[in-house]
């Protein structure tokens, strides 16, 4: 997999992400506007002549597991397209970058309603409607009682659905889960993580250090992954553009629009525990492991599993 966004800043752009599929790109007097198109089947020609359509200032960025030379050739002659392929290949209008850094993506149509349904009964052991749990995690009552169907780990009584165990529910969740999809930007300051997340706390939903050192503080905060529903001008904040090895913040605007509400119905002022957990072990670090126990263990104690 690639990393759009590092990909671009390492020929140049600042990085904008404007929605979970569309990125702003500037370089010097340069403004671009850039619609993502993931897929895991072939890219055709009539795809990437339909790029034709575009306007000025605009172009597609086909990301593709791989490519052929063929189709390669075909992007370099429509100024519209661009082209990223999970084994290294990118072709980016005039500039050529051989190794993006990989990432997750979300491959296919991706059930948030279950993950989500996860987030939400490891919050209480107390039992919750379907209309409830709809609420809790932004979905129609449908879509909630279609994911509940295949949840496996939750239970229904006369007084609604809680989960069998919490802890067992906690580690699924941390092995399934995909990555939130959408766009994800990266961006350095000089100023402690500590007060980075002082000025992206009104404006993002924080998670990975800048969720834990709120919910159960266990290690110095080395990185932080804000979520943002709109754009956010990050400059604007006092942070510059970075490439993913050097950053200490990761904005993402996600695919899995669920993140919101989850993290309302827990109520913390950040990401929800297991969000915030899976991001920890997606950052990484020396002692993430013991970060993740400590804020495990906290969470379980106050559900009672």
């Amino acid at each position: 997999m690639v990393n759009e966004a590092d990909a671009l800043v390492r020929e140049g752009f600042t990085v904008h992400a404007v929605s979970p599929s569309e990125l702003e790109l500037a370089r010097g007097d340069e403004r671009v506007r850039v619609h993502l198109v993931r897929q895991q089947a072939s890219l055709t020609r009539t795809q990437i002549k339909q790029t034709r359509l575009l306007q000025l200032g605009e172009v597609a960025l086909f990301v593709v597991p791989r490519a052929t030379e063929r189709v390669r050739e075909l992007i370099r002659r429509e100024p519209h397209a661009w082209l990223l392929t999970h084994d290294g290949t990118a072709l980016l209008g005039d500039a050529v970058e051989s190794q993006p850094r990989a990432c997750r993506v979300p491959r296919g149509r991706v059930p948030w309603g279950r993950w989500a349904l996860m987030r939400a009964l490891s919050r209480t052991a107390a039992p919750r409607t379907q209309k409830q749990l709809a609420v809790e995690v932004g979905l129609t009552q449908g879509a909630v009682s279609g994911a509940l169907a295949k949840l496996t780990d939750a239970v229904r009584s006369d007084s609604g659905w809680s989960v069998i165990d919490a802890a067992a529910l906690w580690d699924a969740f941390l092995t399934e889960y995909p990555g939130p999809g959408g766009v994800r930007t990266h961006w350095y300051s000089r100023l402690p993580l500590a007060r980075q997340t002082q000025v992206l706390r009104p404006h993002a939903l924080l998670s990975a250090d800048g969720g834990s050192d709120v919910v159960a503080p266990w290690r110095t905060p080395v990185r932080a992954v804000a979520y943002a529903a709109d754009p956010l001008d990050m400059e604007a904040l006092g942070f510059t553009p970075a490439t993913a090895e050097e950053a200490t913040v990761d904005l993402v605007m996600p695919a899995d629009r669920t993140i919101f509400a989850t993290a309302a119905a827990w109520d913390l002022g950040v990401a929800d525990p297991l969000l915030i957990a899976w991001d920890l072990r997606d950052v990484g670090g020396n002692d993430v492991e013991e970060a993740i126990a400590h804020l495990r263990r906290r969470v379980l104690e106050e559900v009672g599993a």
